[in-house]
């Protein structure tokens, strides 16, 4: 049972569960209810065992702005599709109505819809001096330790979804994220046959592991993607290191917490 994978130091999981398009909000709480810009987030994953998923898959850092910030939504994402494609991608939202940015560039190709143990994923974000994204960068280093494909994303440098070029207004911090190992895209889902590894979260921050999102953001988002995946718990109290484990669940319990955001792939060409 879900239950039985907490012991007492755990942080209480979110209502839907562990896995697929539901796990932890990271955050680093300030006074009066608020919440610090996060900085310097790098996550890594370090696959163990062959992910293979019937559709691809992804992993999403879906992130949040502040209260009052212009993107209510930033998401940064490793995703592989059917075919064997590896992207990097952005997919930016303000208040969750309005697309910001849409970009997925081509990072490496693979065999086919197979990540093999021993690879591993990169996503670090990039901050100006008031704490804003200002870019991603994306690594996958295969299993003999060579760096089998590296993209860094500068949001000034991309187009925006409505015409024309990025601008600074369109930048934000974030305060809170969640990361989603799911579909590669387009609303999907995937059925994972297996697949497992340690997903590793550092920022300059002390980040906590909550069950819901923050009370300092505006809105809440969950992707639309899902997979049958399940994450570990994660410990109460504040690390600026966490690490957490994903696995493959039956695809009969599938989780699929009701969502709103789609990450859709219509700039590809």
């Amino acid at each position: 049972m879900e239950a039985d994978r907490f012991g007492p130091g755990a942080a209480p999981a979110p209502s839907a569960g562990l896995g697929s398009n539901s796990n932890y909000f990271l955050y680093s709480p300030a006074s009066q209810g608020g919440c610090n810009n996060l900085t310097n987030l790098t996550v890594t994953i370090d696959v163990t065992q062959d992910i293979v998923g019937s559709d691809g898959f992804g992993f999403q850092v879906n992130a949040y702005s502040g209260s009052h910030d212009y993107d209510g939504a930033q998401q940064y994402l490793i995703t592989l599709n059917p075919d064997g494609q590896l992207y990097a991608a952005v997919d930016n939202w303000h208040n969750g109505s309005t697309q910001v940015i849409n970009d997925f560039v081509p990072m490496a190709t693979l065999p086919g819809a197979k990540l093999p143990a021993g690879y591993t994923l990169t996503i670090a974000l990039q901050n100006d001096a008031g704490g804003n994204i200002t870019g991603a960068a994306y690594t996958m280093v295969d299993n003999h330790g060579h760096t089998a494909g590296k993209v860094t994303l500068n949001l000034l440098s991309l187009n925006a979804v409505g015409g024309g070029k990025v601008t600074t207004a369109d930048l934000a911090p974030i305060v809170a994220f969640q990361l989603d190992f799911v579909d590669w895209a387009n609303g999907g889902t995937t059925k994972l046959s297996s697949g497992a590894g340690a997903i590793t979260f550092t920022a300059s921050n002390q980040m906590t592991a909550l069950n819901t999102e923050p009370a300092c953001v505006d809105w809440d988002y969950v992707t639309v993607e899902t997979a049958n995946s399940i994450y570990g718990p994660l410990p109460n109290g504040s690390s600026q290191t966490f690490t957490q484990s994903f696995a493959t669940g039956p695809v009969g319990a599938m989780i699929r917490k009701k969502a709103t955001v789609l990450h859709s792939t219509r700039k590809l060409t």
